[in-house]
């Protein structure tokens, strides 16, 4: 087997073993409001950083390990906390997660 068809075999394992914590993450008042055409400044900002408490840690984790997963990962690419950051000028003062699953 490829490496190349290995990782799309463990993102299509992820996205199954992940579909319930999307299902409830879709029910968040902000999913709600996007979905239904209320969205507000405030509500996409809590949103945002909420967001960010988690990926920041979470990608710094992964920068911890990318030899560990190999190139056809692609880590770099899918790197989204620096997005983040320019959206949010609080970034540095919001809470992370304190403590990740390993």
């Amino acid at each position: 087997m490829s490496s190349s068809s290995t990782t799309v075999d463990i993102l299509a394992r992820l996205r199954h073993e992940t579909r319930a914590v999307h299902e409830a993450l879709e029910q968040l008042p902000f999913n709600q409001a996007l979905g239904n055409g209320t969205i507000t400044e405030a509500l996409t900002q809590q949103f945002l950083a909420r967001l960010y408490g988690f990926v920041a840690p979470f990608e710094a984790q992964l920068r911890s390990n990318e030899e560990l997963l190999g190139p056809a990962w692609e880590l770099p690419r899918r790197y989204r906390a620096h997005l983040l950051r320019q959206d949010l000028p609080e970034a540095a003062t919001l809470p992370l997660v304190p403590e990740l699953p390993p």
